[in-house]
């Protein structure tokens, strides 16, 4: 699931994804809110509501994934949040 007023809900236009995910890594919930006291926020959980995004909405292009996103070249197809990186990375402060 991903909240829609975030970062990750403006990139994917999307309430729930189905990406590929081939680890056991994740986000301890006892420090969530330790991360989530200061600028970092999750913006996206799986079905049994671990973090996996998470960003920081006031930075240009801040956005961490559990899952990856670039595995969607294996199926010939750019993700939203590559396209959305590139673009961002192309801005200039003026």
């Amino acid at each position: 699931m991903i909240e829609g007023v975030s970062t990750a809900g403006d990139i994917y236009q999307a309430e729930r994804l189905l990406e590929e995910y081939h680890c056991g890594f994740g986000v301890n919930r006892d420090f969530v809110q330790e991360f989530e006291n200061g600028q970092l926020r999750f913006s996206g959980h799986d079905n049994n509501g671990d973090p996996r995004i998470c960003e920081i909405s006031d930075h240009r292009f801040f956005i961490g994934t559990a899952f990856q996103p670039e595995r969607s070249a294996l199926k010939q197809t750019v993700p939203p949040l590559i396209t959305a990186f590139f673009n961002s990375s192309t801005l200039r402060d003026t």
